[in-house]
């Protein structure tokens, strides 16, 4: 082995710890990147070579920078995500619902509704007083609007959150074809372990991917990842498919995936935010199902009541609340009787005709409907129907956020562990940059020490 060999092994000391110090360097500037993995580098001893019967090495090697990085744990963060963004997105969801449906004492739908059985049974102590016939008709109009509202708000609602779902549709075909793109260039490396770079931008859209749509992803030894949406695969290789939002045929919204020429449902199977939302907003229609059905039965029982009664003119009693036809839902055009508020007069009190003014025998059985079981179904008042719905809805909200709540704390787990795998210690850091320097030191000092012999030589010569 000749001296000229000698500086090539104290060569390879010298790029080997450079590379080596390079490497740290990415590692301590990436320290806060969130889905930075840690590099380091693959060093390995060059093949020995022999002189004089004995083997005599020939250096380092830097063979790759490798990532560290454990792709089952991904594939776990990946499925988390999925669970946790579903949860928190219902949750939100339920939470703007309530905010509509919460009763306080002093405007809620139950106290709203208690005012007006209130205001009536008041009235019984003179049902020919212009105050207390004021006070009905105030209170049930007051009933009616907080209803109205209500009804509007949940239906406005669903429409809101429909609708922003169109961008999280758009951003998640443009990750799935981003997710095969990054598969077919970290195939085409040739080197998985050293294709650090691309690797993370892969997670990092897996984690996106599932964040929005719920999908899960299994990683192979080449890098390369399948993406799957339920029983479907959304990504395979380097081919991708298209989601999009589409009715059923009760034109409520689902999510469908490309198939051939035409589309598969897949909304049973979706999770993330998607998932989360379109759930969210399944059990919003129903609370405000619920709502029609309160409204159209409050308005047959109190017209009922009413139009058998008689007003202060001797005249039949008109409706005491109106439905909308016109609209959607039942709770939307729910109202009180414009001319019963415009003029308390024509409030039907009256249980005869040709009755005196003090006549209150309708009044009466306007009174009674406060304990009449409105829902046959449920054996409930109406008071007792808005106080389950009012249940439903804070029991809902109570366990999507617990779910979401764990779903987060069990997330929180697997980023630690995906840490102490792939994050970076800025401490072990540090000891590996003196570590490397000073190998780069003395790599440079044989570096040295060797061009001296090599003087030495060619002065003897």
């Amino acid at each position: 082995m000749s001296v000229s060999s000698a500086l090539d092994t104290a060569a390879t000391g010298l790029q080997a710890a450079r590379i080596a110090i390079e490497t740290t360097s990415n590692n301590v500037a990436n320290a806060a990147t969130e889905g930075y993995s840690r590099r380091s580098v693959d060093l390995s001893n060059g093949d020995a070579v022999t002189v004089g019967g004995v083997q005599v090495g020939t250096g380092v090697v830097a063979e790759r920078i490798e990532r560290a990085a454990d792709r089952f744990v991904t594939g776990q963060i990946v499925e988390e995500t999925g669970l946790s963004s579903s949860h928190e997105a219902q949750h939100e969801v339920l939470v703007r619902a309530e905010t509509w449906l919460a009763d306080s004492e002093v405007d809620g739908l139950t106290s709203r509704l208690q005012s007006v059985y209130d205001a009536l049974t008041a009235a019984s102590a003179d049902p020919g007083d212009e105050t207390f016939r004021s006070t009905v008709a105030y209170a049930a109009d007051s009933f009616a609007s907080t209803l109205r509202r209500a009804g509007s708000a949940l239906d406005t609602l669903v429409s809101d959150v429909e609708q922003q779902l169109d961008s999280v549709v758009e951003e998640s075909n443009s990750l799935l074809q981003q997710v095969a793109r990054l598969n077919e260039r970290i195939v085409a490396t040739g080197d998985v372990a050293g294709a650090g770079d691309l690797l993370d931008q892969r997670d990092a859209a897996l984690t996106e991917l599932a964040a929005a749509l719920g999908t899960t992803a299994r990683i192979s030894a080449d890098g390369t990842a399948t993406v799957l949406l339920g029983g479907h695969a959304v990504v395979s290789g380097i081919e991708a498919r298209t989601v999009q939002l589409g009715e059923d045929d009760d034109g409520l919204v689902r999510l469908e995936l490309e198939a051939g020429n035409g589309a598969i449902d897949v909304t049973s199977s979706t999770g993330g935010k998607i998932g989360g939302s379109l759930e969210g907003v399944e059990q919003v229609r129903g609370y405000l199902s619920d709502l029609d059905e309160l409204a159209q039965d409050l308005a047959d029982a109190f017209n009922d009541v009413h139009n058998a009664g008689y007003d202060r003119n001797g005249d039949s009693g008109a409706d005491f609340f109106t439905v909308g036809t016109g609209e959607a839902h039942a709770a939307l055009g729910f109202t009180f009787n414009e001319d019963l508020l415009d003029d308390p007069d024509l409030l039907a009190f009256a249980e005869d005709s040709t009755a005196t003014i003090g006549d209150g025998g309708n009044l009466a059985e306007l009174v009674d409907l406060e304990g009449e079981e409105l829902f046959d179904s449920d054996s409930a008042t109406a008071g007792e129907t808005l106080l389950g719905l009012l249940s439903t809805v804070g029991a809902d909200v109570n366990a999507a956020g617990d779910a979401a709540e764990h779903a987060a704390l069990v997330l929180s787990d697997l980023q630690g562990l995906r840490d102490s795998i792939s994050g970076v210690d800025l401490d072990e850091e540090a000891a590996d940059l003196i570590r490397f320097q000073a190998a780069y030191q003395a790599a440079a000092k044989v570096l040295r020490a060797t061009d001296d012999m090599l003087s030495t030589l060619l002065d003897i010569v």
